[in-house]
C-alpha cells in the first residue's frame, strides 16, 4: 500500500508531495499532472522488476510515445533539467516470494524508498541516453513513528496488524526520556483539542521528569522552577 509519494523534476511535477488513504481521488483541471503523477508510480514499479533503463523506456512521454528518457526530466522551454527524485513510503506485504521462488517473511513492513537519478549524455549511446543513480536508499520506518506517517483515520488495531517490526532499540539509560516523548505527543495532541488545560498537565510532566535522579544533573535549567495557571511545581 502507498502511503505517500514525494516527486520532483518527473515531467511537470516539481516538490509534489501527495498522501495516500485506503481510498484517494486525484482531481484537477486538464494538464495540471495528474496522468504524470501515475506514471511516476508506473515508473517506480517497473523498477521492481526491469532494469532502470527499460523501466524508464516503458513511460510515455507528452506525445504519448516511448524513446527517449530525456523527455521524463522537468522541461521548461527547451531546457531540461537534469536530476529528478522520488521519495515513496509504502506498506509492504508481510509474507511474498522471492527471486529464487522461496516464501519469504519480511520482519519490516513499513519501509521509505528513495531514488535521485540524473541524465548523461553520450555520443557513443543510443538516442535514449543514459540515466545514473545517483542516490538509491531503502529504510525502515520504525513502529513508535508509524502514526505520524499514517495520516488517514485508521484504527490501532489495523496499524499493528500491517506495521510490522522491532520498535527503536534505546539504552536503558535513555528509557524516560523515551516515555517522555511519548507523553509529550500525547499531551500536544490533547492540547490541540482542549486549548490550555493540556498545557498544566505538560508542565506537571516536565517537572516531574525533572526529578528523575539519573538525569538530575543534565536537567535543564527551565524545569528548575516549572509554573502553570493552576498554581506553582517547584523542586
Amino acid at each position: 500500500m502507498l502511503t505517500r509519494l514525494k516527486v520532483s523534476g518527473f515531467k511537470n511535477l516539481v516538490d509534489v508531495d501527495v498522501r495516500f488513504g485506503p481510498f484517494t481521488c486525484i482531481a484537477g483541471a486538464n494538464g495540471v499532472g495528474k496522468s504524470n503523477l501515475f506514471d511516476a508510480i508506473r515508473f517506480l514499479s517497473a523498477l521492481a522488476d526491469r532494469p532502470l533503463i527499460e523501466a524508464a523506456l516503458s513511460v510515455r512521454d507528452e506525445s504519448g510515445r516511448t524513446g527517449d528518457v530525456r523527455s521524463l526530466f522537468h522541461r521548461i522551454g527547451n531546457t531540461y533539467a537534469n536530476s529528478m527524485s522520488f521519495e515513496a513510503e509504502m506498506i509492504i506485504p508481510a509474507e511474498g516470494i522471492d527471486d529464487l521462488g522461496q516464501q519469504a517473511q519480511a520482519t519490516i513492513t513499513f519501509v521509505r524508498y528513495t531514488l535521485e537519478l540524473e541524465y548523461r549524455h553520450e555520443d557513443n549511446l543510443r538516442m535514449a541516453g543514459a540515466l545514473e543513480i545517483t542516490k538509491e536508499e531503502l529504510v525502515h520506518i520504525n513502529l513508535v513513528d508509524a502514526h505520524n506517517h499514517l495520516l488517514f483515520r485508521h484504527k490501532l488495531d489495523w496499524r499493528k496488524t500491517a506495521v510490522k517490526g522491532k520498535e527503536e532499540e534505546v539504552h536503558p539509560l535513555f528509557q524516560p526520556k523515551r516515555k517522555l516523548k511519548e507523553l509529550l505527543s500525547g499531551y500536544i495532541r490533547m492540547e490541540e483539542l482542549l486549548e490550555g488545560p493540556a498545557t498544566c498537565l505538560l508542565q506537571i510532566c516536565l517537572a516531574l521528569f525533572s526529578r528523575l535522579p539519573m538525569l538530575r544533573k543534565a536537567r535543564p535549567p527551565c524545569l528548575h522552577d516549572v509554573k502553570c495557571n493552576r498554581g506553582n511545581y517547584s523542586n
